[in-house]
């Protein structure tokens, strides 16, 4: 558990600083809207771990766990 919140972590911190970054740099309105949403879902995501362990991991927190991280991987 400790390995997959520390992974979590790194990720977490390299995916928002990464889309904070280009951010600030594209301009375009349609690059920022995708990068708005990645945040959104990357925000979902930590909501989802704190959840599974606040709650003791109940099975509908921890499939949308699950999509949430698939949906990152898209």
């Amino acid at each position: 558990h400790m390995t997959h919140r520390a992974g979590a972590l790194i990720v977490f911190v390299y995916i928002s600083s990464l889309t904070l970054f280009m951010g600030l740099r594209i301009r375009h309105s349609s690059v920022r809207k995708i990068l708005g949403a990645i945040l959104f879902v990357l925000g979902m995501q930590i909501t989802w771990g704190i959840l599974n362990v606040k709650w003791l991991l109940p099975l509908p927190i921890a499939v949308l766990h699950n999509v949430t991280a698939a949906l990152l991987l898209l």
